[in-house]
């Protein structure tokens, strides 16, 4: 008998970080690019409405959670018992609704906590964007982002820029969305955001490469835009000597490879590094859009783990 199959599987897609169906049938298809768990059927199964037939679904969720069991265990087990050994190895996972509200409705999943997010990413960085002002077109902007553990184990993310008009900063929490990172920033008084999206990083994190949007507030005309990310990390400092490292710089990799060894990190690393960031960051976007490749990702982090491995 297959038991409890609705909250397994509410709690693994909590665990996983995939909101919806079809980003966990992608999990699935990276343990078993023959897995039987399909959205279409998976949808019913969140809603308890039904269970798969093919028993090799339990097989590839057990490998999705890297649990040392059976997929026949996985099947059998209560929701208590899957609840432990999913807390063995990923540690504490979060309450998880059930499956119907009374009124026959299913219950929305929802999205995974802050305490989701891997503690190696909590650090400083150097963020290196093109300037979205246009006072300042052409010029690449530094900015300062520290992301900080918070008291319900997630992480806070403040961003500082020292502008010719004084200092910017801007903070929010930094949350798990599916497959990747996002943080909406804002300023404490004024109606100012800005919205950064990453790809998660390996560890140690490194880099955190993406794109960040907002509007272009120093400026006469405040119109949306967006530009391509690279934040670098760099070793812990005071807040005031991370800040006085940012502003607005020419777009070269002297420029950039200046600031990274004035901030500490190692000369071996920041020859090509820099040279790759400001060739991304500056690349015109191709038909209006802006992303953040995964070929783009190992291009601009490779000197950075080279480096440090």
């Amino acid at each position: 008998m297959t038991r409890d199959l609705a909250l397994k599987l509410r709690l693994t897609q909590l665990v996983t970080g995939c909101v919806t169906q079809k980003a966990l049938h992608a999990r699935f298809k990276q343990v078993n690019p023959q897995t039987g768990y399909e959205p279409e059927r998976a949808y019913k199964w969140v809603q308890d409405r039904a269970a798969p037939r093919d028993p090799s679904v339990f097989e590839d969720l057990a490998r999705v959670l890297e649990l040392p069991v059976t997929g026949e265990t996985v099947r059998t087990c209560s929701f208590e018992e899957f609840r432990r050994l999913v807390e063995a190895r990923h540690g504490p996972a979060p309450a998880v609704a059930p499956p119907r509200l009374p009124g026959g409705g299913a219950v929305p999943v929802p999205a995974p906590p802050a305490a989701a997010l891997p503690g190696y990413l909590a650090g400083q960085y150097l963020v290196f964007s093109m300037a979205w002002s246009s006072l300042h077109a052409g010029r690449m902007i530094v900015g300062g982002l520290t992301l900080q553990s918070r008291p319900d184990g997630g992480l806070l993310a403040v961003y500082a820029e020292r502008l010719p008009g004084g200092e910017l900063l801007l903070e929010g929490p930094l949350r798990r969305m599916g497959r990747s990172l996002g943080a909406m920033l804002r300023h404490a008084a004024d109606e100012m955001f800005i919205f950064m999206s990453f790809r998660p990083p390996v560890a140690p994190a490194l880099m955190l490469t993406g794109v960040m949007s907002g509007l272009a507030y120093h400026d006469a005309d405040p119109r949306p835009i967006a530009g391509r990310v690279h934040c670098v990390r760099v070793p812990e400092m005071d807040r005031d000597a991370l800040v006085r490292l940012t502003g607005y710089r020419d777009p070269s990799g002297e420029a950039v490879a200046g600031t990274l060894r004035q901030a500490g990190v190692a000369a071996a690393a920041t020859g090509r590094l820099a040279e790759t960031i400001v060739e991304t960051i500056a690349a015109p976007a191709p038909s209006g859009l802006i992303d953040a490749s995964a070929e783009a990702v190992h291009l601009v982090s490779g000197p950075l783990y080279d480096a440090a491995g």
